[in-house]
């Protein structure tokens, strides 16, 4: 990704301030290197995740005050999701939410279709400051350092932002929504099993928009196009390529157009109309 579209990434990219963030003094997370790590944090938010999925209210600021600290207060994946529903507003809905769809290009005349399929870590609500509610999807990254992260660390507008930017185009076709959802990523830092630099994504920049839209996404296997000469009496004159499905009949052959152009076209012997089923 080239510094222009890195540079208007973060232009909407909450927070702006390249901070990371303390999420539990008093206790620790799982800490360590290896890829065991990163799979325990997942168990452990996922499972939390579901015990709290209908009552959220009882992470927010002003539920805990009135709550009496009992053993798991102090547990620092517990303590991550009630910071990250404090500083963003997140609601989360449901995790390893099963994502897939079939992309190919608009423009090839055959081209190759390709099948994206994976399990967005978390998809929640997050709401603005206006009160509107807009999903999001949730990614979480162990990684043995999160200083500086969106600065440093070459995946953070790459691999890890791209495979988000695939998931919610397909949460936005799974969803049929009228927008792109927001991406929250939120790095851990595993060697201190209590730090994390998070940040919300609620918009892109319009490269990034264009590339989503310059494919055709289905969550079917979309067949070949048939494909017809478009000679005349049988068409009017119509440019060659894929004809929109919502296109009339009457727009696309002739008014002078027989029967036998309709035979010849299709290399049928003959036609015979029926009485429609009740």
């Amino acid at each position: 990704m080239n510094e222009s579209v890195k540079s208007e990434f973060r232009k909407k990219q909450k927070p702006d301030k390249d901070e990371v963030v303390t999420f539990c003094e008093t206790g620790k997370g799982k800490r360590g290197k290896d890829t065991t790590v990163g799979q325990h944090w997942d168990k452990e938010l996922s499972n939390i995740i579901q015990e709290y999925k209908a009552k959220w209210h009882l992470l927010q600021p002003a539920s805990r005050k009135q709550s009496k600290p009992n053993s798991t207060d102090h547990d620092g994946e517990l303590s991550l999701l009630r910071n990250i529903v404090e500083l963003f507003n997140i609601e989360f809905l449901d995790n390893h939410f099963p994502l897939y769809g079939y992309m190919h290009s608009k423009t090839e005349e055959s081209p190759k279709v390709y099948l994206w399929s994976g399990d967005a870590d978390v998809v929640g609500w997050y709401t603005d400051s206006s009160g509107e509610r807009k999903y999001v999807i949730v990614d979480w990254k162990v990684l043995s350092e999160t200083v500086a992260f969106w600065k440093k660390n070459k995946d953070a507008y790459g691999k890890f932002l791209h495979q988000c930017l695939v998931y919610v185009r397909l949460l936005q076709l799974h969803l049929a929504l009228d927008y792109l959802p927001h991406i929250l990523i939120v790095p851990i830092n595993s060697f201190s099993g209590h730090q994390a630099h998070p940040a919300l994504f609620y918009d892109y920049p319009e490269k990034c928009k264009e590339m989503l839209e310059g494919f055709e996404w289905s969550t079917k296997l979309p067949e070949p196009a048939q494909k017809i000469s478009g000679k005349k009496p049988l068409f009017n004159d119509l440019s060659v390529g894929k004809v929109d499905e919502n296109t009339l009949l009457t727009k696309l052959f002739s008014e002078d157009a027989k029967v036998s152009d309709l035979l010849e076209e299709f290399g049928w012997h003959s036609l015979e109309v029926t009485a429609a089923e009740i």
